[in-house]
């Protein structure tokens, strides 16, 4: 066999690596916690107590000392959210800073109202994601961020988990957790065992690996038998962007007047629409 014959058949099985290697399925980059998968009959226990679990919190109103970090730049701020299950949500942050020009979101049912005072400028829409995305750079919903912020998996997700959509659970039984993968991956949570709080959470996008936003939960706050995380941190890796809550009062499964999901948009405030 010649040298030319030689290189021609290099060519070739590189030629196949290469094909074999980019049509293979792309792994999955699941967070180090790995364990025992669970039956579909043991993942529907699972399901329903996590339900129970959300069920527990009808209503939450609780004051954050919040750091947010903006490529490098920090501000520190007090905000608070104010929500009720499933989707009622008042977020408002003071005082007003030039780095966050939100000051107060509403989400009513399906009309989501922004009242941004330093541009004196009143936002309406019917997506609550793109307000966030828009002004906090979250890529996500209200509803996710409700979850986050109160250590839950939200209520649209645990829907489909009980209606047995596509949903992986592994039991670890040293570290005393379940992993929750979604779909192919795109959001994982991880969630202690014994509590059911939801501790770590990783939305991804299953295209290419790459993390969108990941939050951690710790320090939980005991309301009897309602229990909370007190420090919530969220990370948006592509933004460079870091927000840390510190809860200092809460007040949770208190009767929370109606009004506070009521917005009158102010005198001498602009009116903008954003359409689906």
């Amino acid at each position: 066999m010649n040298r030319g014959t030689v290189n021609i058949l290099e060519v070739i099985f590189l030629l196949g690596m290469f094909l074999a290697t980019s049509c293979a399925p792309k792994q999955i980059i699941l967070p180090q916690i790995q364990g025992r998968a669970l039956t579909p009959e043991e993942r529907q226990v699972i399901f329903n107590s996590l339900q129970e679990k959300f069920d527990a919190v009808q209503s939450a109103k609780i004051l954050y000392d919040a750091n947010f970090t903006n490529r490098d730049e920090t501000q520190s701020l007090r905000l608070v959210a104010v929500f009720e299950k499933p989707e009622h949500l008042r977020l408002e942050t003071f005082p007003d800073t030039s780095f966050l020009s939100l000051q107060l979101m509403v989400m009513n049912g399906t009309i989501v109202s922004l009242i941004d005072n330093t541009s004196h400028k009143a936002f309406l829409t019917n997506n609550a994601e793109r307000l966030l995305r828009r002004f906090l750079k979250l890529p996500i919903g209200a509803a996710d961020l409700i979850a986050i912020l109160s250590g839950r998996i939200s209520a649209t997700d645990l829907k489909k988990m009980r209606s047995g959509e596509n949903f992986n659970v592994y039991a670890n039984e040293e570290l005393g957790r379940y992993l929750i993968s979604k779909g192919d991956g795109d959001i994982i949570w991880e969630v202690n065992k014994f509590s059911l709080q939801v501790e770590d959470v990783v939305y991804r996008n299953i295209f290419n690996d790459e993390v969108i936003l990941r939050a951690h939960c710790n320090d939980i706050i005991n309301e009897g038998a309602i229990q909370m995380p007190s420090n919530i941190n969220i990370e948006v890796p592509g933004e460079r962007l870091q927000f840390d809550f510190k809860a200092r009062t809460s007040r949770i499964n208190q009767t929370i007047p109606e009004n506070l999901f009521e917005v009158e948009i102010p005198s001498g405030f602009s009116v903008e629409v954003i359409d689906e």
